[in-house]
């Protein structure tokens, strides 16, 4: 009990919470494993093509950080914008350098930038939300 009333002070003297912006990109990062995972089964069921794939990508993608974001702000109670953008930046930075991994062709880097940017003020709004719920 007395290490968690420690780290709770000190997370509200910081404004910081850890936890809660991990426990975001997790979340984001698990949810676009599944979608793709769901993407993958209708692809090979259906008979659709690949052309769509970037998009839902892309969608998914947000659809995460905004979600990863909503419960960073959820569960830190306060500065849902700040919170939820450091779930949007960490997990596109994970999700970039995974795609750089699984597929070595380079995107231009304003391409980056801008996806970094919009998904930090997508995950923002998600926070701001989540501190709502």
């Amino acid at each position: 009990m007395s290490r968690n009333l420690g780290r709770k002070i000190k997370e509200e003297t910081t404004g910081f919470a850890t936890g809660s912006i991990v426990y975001g990109i997790m979340l984001a990062v698990l949810l676009t494993l599944v979608c793709s995972a769901i993407y993958a089964f209708v692809i090979v069921m259906a008979p659709l093509s690949e052309k769509s794939a970037p998009l839902v990508a892309r969608v998914v993608a947000m659809l995460a950080a905004f979600l990863g974001g909503a419960a960073a702000g959820k569960r830190s109670q306060r500065t849902g914008w700040f919170h939820g953008a450091l779930v949007g930046l960490a997990y596109m930075i994970v999700v970039l350098v995974f795609g750089r991994v699984l597929s070595p062709g380079m995107a231009p880097a304003i391409t980056t930038v801008q996806r970094l940017v919009i998904a930090m003020v997508v995950a923002a709004i998600g926070g701001i939300a989540g501190v709502n719920l």
